[in-house]
């Protein structure tokens, strides 16, 4: 078996349909598809039996679990699979329908440790938000896995939990598995220590799979678990720094202001005044992770990397966390209004 496609899945009623339903249509079916139900409440279980059991694809498992995170949902699976690589598919998104032809392809070429390739992301309605290559620079090329992780730290390239397969005896032989218990930055996590360990990448450049934005997710709903993701990101740090030099907080600062920010703007969508914003999640910040606020920031007082734009982000934050977003917005505006113009070049 090549390949082994694994899918937590946890009360995905209205979106799991679509995820299975891109695999059984598949050009290239020789794929083992392994289905954890997280402890579902809703309709899941049900929509994955009857789906899995009329489609034509043979090589299938659902395990059920009491619910138990994502992350506890993906080792399982990985414990399970039988397949030379391995690709952890999220239960609300999917991929193209020549996915599995084209990976095979790279697969049968040589042993890459990982190969990735381009995604979009999408709304439930399956429209566009936003095109891999009109955000990433790097174009298909092979790579040392250090060299993929500086491109990912310097947005030139970009991994998602959907957007890369990995050699399954390359994950167990350095025990690369998801942090239990993370809800926020767990994928990154695990992207960035299998790329200090990989000895050769490959990027795809063709889009074979797409990230769903859903309504109402952890991204789209003021949840202070988010900062969890720092956390992930201080261990893959600690990680990476025992095979290379890197800044941390060239590493870390930046998760920091962009789930503080990322949650201001959710906290002014119920209406809330600025310094209620403030006063909200500093208190929610200090009681969820004791310590970590005063920590940033003595970090980005601190800082004197050679990231001079890392340098103005923080700068504009410790101005005021509300300049810093009211930046940001502009920049968005600017990039929106320069796509415009060169679209109708």
């Amino acid at each position: 078996m090549k390949l082994s496609i694994v899918i937590p899945a946890y009360n995905v009623e209205n979106y799991i349909g679509y995820t299975l339903k891109s695999l059984i249509k598949q050009t290239n079916k020789q794929f083992e598809v392994i289905i954890i139900n997280d402890g579902s409440t809703d309709n899941t279980l049900k929509i994955i039996e009857n789906i899995m059991s009329e489609s034509d694809l043979i090589n299938y498992k659902i395990i059920n679990q009491e619910n138990g995170g994502v992350s506890l949902a993906r080792n399982r699976g990985l414990a399970h699979a039988i397949g030379k690589y391995v690709l952890f598919l999220d239960g609300d998104d999917y991929v193209a329908s020549d996915f599995v032809e084209t990976v095979f392809q790279y697969i049968n070429q040589q042993e890459y440790d990982v190969i990735c390739w381009a995604f979009d992301t999408v709304t439930e309605e399956k429209n566009v938000i936003e095109n891999y290559f009109e955000v990433y620079r790097l174009r298909g090329r092979k790579m040392k896995g250090i060299e993929a992780l500086k491109n990912m730290i310097n947005y030139n390239l970009w991994i998602c939990t959907a957007s890369a397969v990995y050699r399954r005896k390359f994950l167990l032989e350095y025990n690369l598995k998801y942090t239990e218990g993370c809800v926020c930055g767990e994928d990154l996590e695990l992207t960035f220590k299998a790329l200090t360990r990989a000895n050769n990448v490959i990027f795809i450049d063709k889009v074979l799979s797409y990230y769903v934005q859903r309504r109402g997710s952890i991204t789209e709903s003021y949840n202070i678990k988010k900062f969890d993701a720092v956390l992930a990101m201080e261990r893959a740090f600690n990680y990476i720094n025992k095979q290379i030099d890197i800044e941390k907080e060239e590493l870390i600062i930046p998760h920091y202001l962009y789930h503080f920010s990322l949650l201001i703007k959710l906290l002014q969508q119920k209406g809330y005044s600025y310094k209620k914003c403030i006063k909200v999640l500093v208190s929610d910040l200090d009681q969820n992770y004791p310590g970590l606020r005063q920590e940033m920031l003595s970090m980005m007082k601190k800082y004197k990397g050679k990231d001079y734009k890392l340098l103005l982000k923080i700068k504009a934050f410790l101005i005021s966390p509300f300049f810093y977003n009211f930046l940001l917005d502009v920049k968005i505006k600017l990039n929106k209004v320069s796509s415009k113009v060169n679209f109708m070049e």
